[in-house]
């Protein structure tokens, strides 16, 4: 019933006619059960906090830079990845309390670790369109910070530019007074999504992260080369920092320097990890470049 629900809903049509095998059934059934499963999970906080290095593209920029990446931990304590759990995240109608989980995690972390507070210059954080949306996330934010005691001037929020948001007035006016708060606000996967420009133009973000798809292109084909060239350009029009994604080789990090990308992300720079295993600088001796390849498991 709720499969023939659903394919009436997504057609125009008056009439449908649906037949299903048993295999049919027991998938759908499957994939109820995972819902449900990462549902649970989330309810009960059980994630992971991963982070990945952000590298300043030229010497000079001090302190850690690095995204927040949240992991799913299973009943049986296998880590989940993002692919497998956020669809089911979103089908249970949980982005919200997702969000807000992974940020307070987060937070809790540099507030138990102050000297990865202390060396940490961006900590980078996602948050989706209905959080985004939601006219009480900067006050939420700011109560969050003020209680662990935390710089709001620490703290990315990364917009996911393809995720559709619905109350674009809502979301405006959130990254309008995240800013007037001090928290920096991104733009991610830039340049996949609808109305990009308009983005940018409405939003101003402080930073422009560039869809690794591009990037990849960047030296088999003109078309993505001149895309990644035009964000480039746009940012600094902006005065926006750039960041460059999916950066998997160092003679393509050195590309991404000499055009004039600010930051680089990708494995060539760090691959994942638990947020514990991010090693903290001393402050004489920080050199954030990247080496020619330095791939960490």
């Amino acid at each position: 019933l709720s499969i023939a629900q659903q394919t009436a809903s997504a057609s125009a049509a008056r009439f449908h006619r649906l037949e299903l095998a048993g295999s049919a059934v027991a998938a759908y059934r499957d994939d109820l059960a995972w819902v449900e499963t990462v549902r649970h999970a989330v309810l009960e906080g059980r994630i992971a906090i991963h982070a990945q290095p952000i590298v300043p593209a030229c010497a000079g920029d001090t302190g850690l830079h690095y995204e927040v990446l949240a992991r799913l931990v299973g009943a049986d304590g296998e880590i989940v990845p993002p692919g497998r759990f956020l669809p089911a995240v979103s089908q249970s109608r949980l982005l919200e309390h997702f969000d807000r989980l992974v940020i307070t995690s987060t937070l809790d972390h540099l507030h138990r670790h102050p000297p990865l507070l202390a060396a940490t210059a961006v900590c980078a954080i996602n948050v989706t369109g209905p959080t985004i949306c939601d006219t009480d996330f900067p006050s939420w934010l700011d109560g969050a910070l003020s209680e662990r005691r935390i710089p709001a001037s620490r703290i990315v929020i990364e917009i996911t530019e393809s995720e559709s948001i619905a109350r674009l007035d809502s979301a405006l006016g959130n990254v309008r007074a995240l800013q007037a708060a001090g928290v920096a606000v991104a733009v991610d996967d830039f340049g996949t999504g609808q109305a990009t420009f308009d983005y940018i133009r409405r939003f101003a973000p402080q930073w422009l992260k560039i869809d690794g798809s591009f990037v990849r292109a960047f030296d088999t084909s003109p078309l993505d080369r001149e895309i990644v060239l035009s964000i480039v350009r746009i940012g600094k029009a902006l005065g926006a920092r750039t960041v460059a994604e999916w950066v998997e080789d160092a003679p393509l990090a050195e590309r991404m320097r000499e055009i004039g990308v600010d930051y680089l992300q990708g494995y060539a720079l760090g691959r994942p990890m638990p947020i514990e295993a991010l090693a903290v600088p001393q402050p004489s001796a920080v050199d954030l470049r990247p080496p020619a390849l330095a791939v960490h498991v």
